[in-house]
């Protein structure tokens, strides 16, 4: 896996304002937990096959006015036009499960005046080092967000006991006993998560969505 990092170009589609200063020196690093049983995930809970770690430095703030708040993480997975903030945090990094493809940046959120800096560099990643092992659960379950609907779909040929939500830190947000074949996630914010399914027979699938 190789990862690159290049400055930012006008086409993203995020707002910029020069008076919001902007995050520098972003980095990414991908781990295949597979091999490595802890990257900087080892203080979350989950059994997911990549690390995603991101690291980068505070925007020099000294001559405006308003407040740092928190920085937003970017992505845009390859073939998309349009970019998604998969986590935000007031830390200078983050890591969580997570095997991106596609480009990725942080911007800087303020307050007092409101506003979003330009993006940092981009760092992108083309492919995944290893294959990941697929559980074969397509005869038994499938799994599917509507976007537009804000829906949740499941489709299973088996009785499902439980079904968690778990966020990019890790933790479950939501949890639902004997859940129905849909479930609505208006509620939910913007991000990435993990949809795991328990079902009658002891066995447990998990499935990423884009919210």
């Amino acid at each position: 896996m190789k990862t690159i990092c290049v400055a930012f170009f006008l086409f993203l589609t995020v707002p910029v304002f020069g008076q919001f200063p902007t995050p520098t020196n972003f980095t990414y690093r991908l781990a295949y937990t597979y091999l490595r049983t802890c990257d900087n995930c080892c203080s979350l809970s989950g059994v997911e096959p990549y690390c995603s770690n991101f690291m980068w430095n505070a925007p020099d703030t000294t001559t405006i006015t308003s407040r740092l708040n928190y920085y937003n993480i970017y992505y845009r997975p390859i073939g998309t036009q349009t970019p998604i903030v998969i986590a935000t945090t007031t830390s200078l990094g983050k890591s969580f499960y997570f095997g991106p493809t596609g480009d990725m940046w942080i911007t800087a959120a303020y307050s007092n005046p409101n506003g979003e800096s330009a993006p940092s560099n981009i760092c992108s990643n083309f492919n995944l080092p290893i294959e990941v092992p697929i559980v074969k659960q397509a005869d038994k379950i499938k799994i599917q967000f509507d976007n537009a609907l804000q829906v949740l779909r499941l489709q299973s040929t088996i009785s499902l006991t439980k079904l968690n939500l778990i966020n990019t830190d890790g933790k479950t947000i939501k949890e639902f006993e004997n859940p129905d074949t849909e479930l609505k996630l208006t509620d939910l914010a913007r991000g990435f998560y993990v949809v795991e399914v328990y079902t009658s027979e002891n066995e447990v699938f998990r499935q990423k969505i884009i919210k």
